[in-house]
């Protein structure tokens, strides 16, 4: 490579079910905690009305509720995940992609699309993967690169 050439990283991967469910949960997890919040406040508020009412059902429904919602968000991602992997052949088909100073490349069965770094967005590392969020002209895009692969 000469000084002038732009370096470029080029990877190749048979994406995997357990992807999807590892970039669905974490991208959930984000999510959760905002959610978490919110079913916190909305559980002491009916822990609060369970004690002015002078009812223990409601005061334990408060406490309860809250943490029974959460984990069936958590627990759905994975659900979610496996789902889309079966209703999308595009996330079963060997995938490449070109990774250069000015964006990525990416090839799925023979479609080729590049994604500039100028588009706004955020990159969220899983255990087994990189996922990258960014919002461009034609909306929010998502792309799984497994570390496996790089």
């Amino acid at each position: 490579m000469t000084p002038t050439e732009d370096p470029e990283v080029r990877i190749e991967w048979v994406p995997r079910v357990e992807d999807v469910q590892e970039a669905m949960q974490a991208r959930l997890a984000s999510r959760a905690t905002r959610t978490a919040v919110v079913l916190v406040a909305v559980g002491l508020a009916i822990v609060v009305l369970g004690v002015l009412a002078d009812s223990a059902t409601i005061a334990v429904l408060g406490v309860l509720a809250p943490v029974l919602m959460l984990l069936f968000v958590l627990r759905s991602s994975k659900r979610r995940g496996a789902s889309l992997w079966r209703s999308s052949p595009a996330f079963q088909l060997p995938t490449s992609a070109v990774v250069r100073s000015d964006g990525i490349v990416m090839s799925t069965g023979g479609v080729r699309r590049t994604y500039a770094w100028s588009a706004e967005g955020q990159v969220r590392e899983t255990p087994g993967t990189f996922m990258l969020e960014l919002t461009g002209e034609d909306g929010p895009t998502f792309l799984l690169l497994p570390k496996r692969a790089c």
